[in-house]
């Protein structure tokens, strides 16, 4: 299983999908976009994103990958509306 999970960023191992869905990944990562979705700013949003740091790091790359565009359109979406 290590075989199949690559290095994160900070120095953790990534979760293989298999490995990810076997320990209650898929509740975590849930409730992360539902967060980034309900989150009612930019300050909030970065809170999220902090308090989840480590379970981010190590999803499943595919997995992180679309949480990161889930906070990138939030952030810019939360930037619109606090400019306008």
């Amino acid at each position: 299983m290590e075989a199949q999970q690559a290095l994160a960023g900070n120095g953790t191992k990534r979760k293989s999908s298999a490995g990810a869905k076997k320990d209650g990944t898929p509740e975590v990562f849930n409730d992360i976009r539902k967060q980034i979705a309900q989150a009612p700013n930019r300050d909030v949003l970065r809170q999220v994103r902090t308090i989840y740091a480590e379970e981010w790091a190590a999803m499943p790359e595919r997995w992180a990958q679309m949480l990161d565009d889930d906070y990138e359109l939030r952030l810019d979406d939360l930037a619109a509306k606090e400019s306008a």
